[in-house]
């Protein structure tokens, strides 16, 4: 790298802080043949870090450029996560481990099937910065009484410092002050 300032770097889709992934497997789309219901189409991180997979729930905005966030399939396996592939007959996902350095887990090695269950699963698949606010789409519909009492949700911002060093702390961290929850869509926004 020759120049370290922040415009020279293409920007990512997010920044994930340590805490939450500190290393990233590998990112694959569900295909619209899988057997994931409403996740069909949806962006997947697999952490070899954290033995976990997430969602990224994301939009391109003015110039092409992608951002989102992620959030937690729920799932927590003993090793790190990574090839992971969809079946093209059964529609499920493949995926492999292990662990070699760097990672919160410590199991040699894995390989799992994940599949879609009758069980209910409300995840967030679209994420919208709005002026003022951000609009979130769900796989089904939320309790609208629930989501709209201010006092379920916290949101905190803080700074990284970007370097050469892996990671960055965070600095000047504080939480917003939510002014108001506006629920659409029959409690899918």
């Amino acid at each position: 790298v020759t120049d370290e300032s922040d415009s020279a770097m293409e920007q990512p889709l997010c920044w994930i802080t340590n805490r939450f992934d500190r290393s990233p497997g590998e990112l694959i789309w569900v295909p619209e043949n899988a057997k994931w219901g409403a996740l069909k189409g949806s962006l997947l991180n697999l952490s070899y870090g954290t033995g976990k997979i997430f969602l990224v729930p994301h939009e391109k905005i003015e110039g092409g450029q992608v951002q989102g966030g992620m959030v937690s399939l729920g799932m927590d396996f003993p090793t790190g996560t990574m090839r992971g592939r969809f079946h093209p007959d059964d529609g499920q996902l493949y995926t492999s481990g292990m662990f070699a350095w760097a990672g919160n887990k410590k199991q040699d090695g894995g390989f799992y099937r994940i599949r879609k269950t009758d069980q209910s699963c409300v995840l967030p698949t679209g994420l919208n910065a709005l002026q003022g606010g951000v609009l979130l789409t769900f796989t089904e519909p939320l309790d609208a009484e629930a989501c709209s009492k201010i006092d379920n949700y916290e949101i905190k911002v803080w700074d990284l410092k970007r370097t050469k060093n892996y990671g960055s702390k965070h600095y000047d961290e504080k939480a917003l002050t939510i002014e108001g929850i506006d629920v659409r869509d029959a409690g899918r926004q």
